[in-house]
């Protein structure tokens, strides 16, 4: 889903190693809507948030929780999870459809009402 971004804060590089290959990540942080969410990002991923204020981004959003207590995060939506978000609308969509003879059925009515017109 798209947000606008008010505020971005872009942390200090920082350097690891994992099974033998180094990495680094930076601690990021957005406000949407007054509130702020979290990620450590890769360089690439700063790239693509780095002079994004004011702007509407491509965000997941999510709660994670971390020593007993909720946080706030954002990642950048995969793959996967567009496809899902596009499946749940058209699910969404198919029970409009369905739900429009006023049955509450999943499947529509194979034979059409006995007051038409003609």
């Amino acid at each position: 889903m798209k947000y606008l971004i008010e505020q971005i804060n872009i942390g200090e590089a920082k350097s690891g190693e994992k099974n033998g290959k180094k990495y680094t990540y930076n601690r990021v942080g957005i406000k949407i809507k007054g509130a702020w969410y979290n990620a450590s990002l890769f360089n690439q991923d700063v790239d693509k948030i780095r002079g994004k204020e004011g702007s509407e981004v491509d965000l997941t959003l999510y709660k994670e929780e971390y020593n007993g207590k909720m946080y706030d995060k954002f990642k950048f939506p995969t793959v996967m999870d567009k496809i899902d978000d596009i499946l749940a609308r058209i699910e969404k969509l198919e029970r409009m459809v369905f739900d429009l003879d006023g049955s509450g059925g999943d499947e529509p009515k194979d034979e059409p009402p006995d007051d038409l017109p003609f």
